[in-house]
């Protein structure tokens, strides 16, 4: 399981994989969480699109994303305290622009 803290580590990992994908796109679907004070529980859906090139062909990497999430708030701004992200599906298809 790979840990990361902190926005730094964060984008010191994702930046250079995200870097090899001409578009890339997170649609937000279904949240839900339970609020208690100053800290938060939701469960959140999201559906990742990554358009890169794959053996000289452009193809499009969609995966389905459930992230379980622990909020808390500061300063009046909610920040995501952990989050555990499941792929729970993945589909390649050759990608077509219009």
């Amino acid at each position: 399981m790979l840990v990361l803290n902190g926005r730094a580590a964060i984008e010191a990992n994702w930046a250079p994989f995200l870097a090899t994908f001409e578009k890339v796109f997170h649609m937000n679907g279904q949240f839900s969480a339970k609020i208690d004070g100053n800290t938060a529980t939701a469960v959140h859906y999201c559906l990742v699109e990554l358009v890169g090139t794959e053996d000289g062909k452009m193809v499009r990497n969609s995966n389905g994303v459930i992230y379980n999430d622990s909020y808390v708030r500061r300063d009046g701004l909610w920040l995501i305290a952990k989050r555990v992200a499941r792929f729970t599906w993945r589909d390649l298809q050759p990608y077509h622009q219009a």
